[in-house]
């Protein structure tokens, strides 16, 4: 019997080069926390990493224990987020405590601002009441009064440049050899422009352009070929403050117009297809879990979810479109275009609206059980430290 000519040439897992997406959601960060330590403890080393949202802050942790600079492990420090909101282990308390005095160092309720919104608010409704009375629907006048801002940023300025630094400079340890970098990407999104920002450190620029064959391709300013509405920028400590920026903290915000990428792209692929293998780790699942919604929580859980979904099956279907016409021959194999092994973690349970505000140990270990399985099943178990 001939082999299948169809497939592509196995590789022992400790020569396939890898990248790590890592998805970020509120408090299901540990999901990508507990995949991080096991890629850890089997010597995972990735040649590219992308992260959204609160995985920014996960990836900085991740480089700083891989490199020695600090010795806890990541569960130690998820126990210390965890202890710090939640001190008496009552959600409740910690709920209303968050929504009273905010949390040190990171959000204040907006209470100045809100009011000032009200203010501004009632007088767009009263001035279109006056102008056109017959045109308004009073209900939604009513509800124009309340404000979109909820929260106020209260991070120290150093807190962007720490995370801006780490990951524009990103190394990882290579046993005898010293250190070696790692290409960062991450995201922010302008709703008024209808741009998305993709920022690169200096390694992930050089990687993209030696694939591509253009020396300049995502160089800072630089449009995607192909989607004309990314645009490449360097790691500053302005792209972490865009890249971090809530829904809740308003959009008044003199001299950036940005949020948060992961609202626009929760997970990003594309610019990792210069691996051999990419772990893609998401904070949600392709599928609903459990009954369908019966109430409003559950209806808003329901909306992130497939808000979430949207975007990502776009790139996944991408590679494996591509993978198939390798496979089948329509295309050729070579220096621009090659199989990609894409492998899912997902989170188990399901978690949403009221869950998002606190992390969960329960959602570290799973995800950190279930790494170590996927890792097993890889072959990376009896893998060499690479």
């Amino acid at each position: 019997m001939k082999p299948d000519q169809t497939k592509p040439e196995y590789k022992y897992p400790g020569t396939m080069s890898v990248a790590f997406a890592m998805g970020g959601l509120a408090g299901n960060n540990a999901h990508g926390a507990g995949f991080l330590q096991a890629a850890l403890d089997r010597h995972i080393k990735p040649i590219m990493i992308s992260c959204t949202s609160g995985q920014l802050l996960w990836v900085k942790r991740y480089l700083q224990v891989a490199t020695g600079e600090v010795k806890k492990n990541l569960r130690e420090m998820l126990q210390e987020d965890i202890r710090e909101v939640n001190p008496t282990g009552n959600k409740n308390y910690a709920l209303a405590k968050l929504a009273l005095f905010g949390k040190s160092h990171v959000f204040a309720p907006a209470y100045l601002e809100w009011t000032r919104d009200l203010n501004k608010n009632a007088r767009d409704v009263w001035h279109d009441l006056l102008k056109k009375p017959e045109e308004v629907s009073l209900v939604r006048g009513f509800l124009e009064l309340f404000p979109c801002r909820h929260l106020v940023p209260s991070f120290p300025a150093e807190f962007f440049k720490d995370i801006s630094d780490y990951l524009r400079d990103a190394e990882l340890p290579q046993g005898n050899e010293g250190t070696s970098p790692v290409g960062i990407v991450f995201n922010s999104y302008n709703p008024q422009s209808g741009e998305e920002y993709v920022y690169l450190n200096g390694e992930a620029r050089k990687r993209l352009n030696e694939k591509s064959g253009k020396p300049n391709k995502y160089g800072a300013n630089q449009k995607n070929e192909y989607r004309d509405r990314t645009i490449y920028q360097d790691i500053d400590a302005q792209a972490v403050c865009d890249a971090l920026w809530l829904y809740q903290y308003g959009f008044d915000r003199k001299g950036s117009s940005f949020v948060d990428g992961a609202y626009f792209r929760g997970v990003i692929l594309s610019e990792l297809a210069v691996a051999d293998r990419i772990f893609c780790v998401r904070p949600i699942n392709h599928h609903w879990q459990g009954h369908l919604p019966r109430n409003y929580p559950e209806l808003e859980d329901l909306k992130t979810e497939i808000g979430f979904d949207g975007a990502y099956c776009g790139e996944r279907y991408q590679i494996e479109l591509i993978n198939k016409l390798l496979d089948k021959k329509k295309m050729v194999e070579g220096e621009k275009y090659h199989n990609i092994d894409l492998q899912e973690l997902e989170i188990r349970q399901p978690r949403g609206f009221f869950d998002y505000v606190f992390e969960s140990e329960k959602v570290y270990d799973d995800a950190y059980e279930d790494a170590m399985k996927l890792f097993d099943g890889l072959g990376y178990a009896a893998a060499p430290e690479v």
